[in-house]
């Protein structure tokens, strides 16, 4: 009787601690048929107006539903600045000569129709991801689903944005959002990194693609240790469309996971 016990309490003690050992399984992906909005603002932390008109602009925008992708790019002369990735976007959605400036998708604009229009439209394709991070690298695994046929050049791009630094009236100078009214104020959706240091990613599928076509990838960004708020990973996908119109990235669908 004494050995059936001992038995039977090794054998409890080994289930135990395969439970504790265990590390919870990643999520599977599984991309859903639902089209996000995506605004760029283009800002800095010493311009005025930014902080008087076009953050609280950005975050009504970004407020507006639970599935919109913000993007704040700051400009020089302003620490929060990427100078690659700020460029690359401008250039393809340029800002029209000042700051802030809006883009919703493929369009130059700041009005809250043109994001519901968007948001409005049925998904051609969409992304899921999920990501792992420690204190140096966020590991982000995406997957790609086109629900229709299509035919093109497509680019996945992946970010790294931060959100919650201080730039009210505490914050050093460095930080301090000139204009803002919020003495609270926080810099949100700051373009922090992109896969590959490209805002506009990387080709990931080209040619004649079959309705219900998965693509598979995964991207591993450096972390700078002064990045210390919240950070989180944002996926786009475009279609390339060369020629001499801009965009020639057309915007597609994105996501973010926080």
């Amino acid at each position: 009787m004494k050995k059936i016990f001992i038995i039977v309490a090794i054998a409890i003690i080994i289930a135990s601690c395969k439970k504790t050992d265990e590390t919870p399984a990643t999520p599977a992906l599984k991309p859903i048929q639902k089209q996000w909005g995506l605004v760029i603002e283009y800002t800095a932390k010493w311009c005025g107006p930014c902080g008087n008109w076009g953050a609280p602009l950005m975050h009504d925008l970004c407020s507006s539903s639970p599935y919109v992708v913000g993007i704040a790019a700051h400009d020089s002369g302003d620490p929060m600045h990427n100078s690659t990735l700020f460029t690359a976007f401008e250039t393809d959605r340029t800002t029209g000569g000042g700051i802030p400036s809006f883009w919703i998708g493929d369009e130059d604009s700041q009005s809250q129709s043109t994001l519901n229009s968007l948001l409005a439209k049925t998904a051609t394709a969409a992304i899921d991801l999920n990501y792992t991070k420690t204190a140096t690298a966020m590991t982000i695994n995406t997957q790609t689903k086109f629900f229709t046929a299509a035919n093109g050049d497509y680019y996945l791009s992946v970010l790294i944005l931060e959100s919650g630094v201080d730039g009210g009236v505490n914050a050093t100078s460095d930080y301090k959002q000139n204009g803002a009214s919020d003495p609270n104020f926080k810099h949100e959706h700051i373009l922090r990194a992109a896969a590959g240091g490209k805002s506009y990613g990387e080709s990931i599928i080209s040619g004649a693609i079959t309705a219900g076509k998965t693509v598979n990838k995964s991207y591993t960004i450096a972390i700078d240790p002064t990045w210390k708020k919240t950070l989180y990973p944002v996926a786009i996908l475009w279609k390339y469309e060369s020629g001499s119109t801009v965009p020639k990235y057309k915007f597609i669908n994105c996501i973010e996971k926080k």
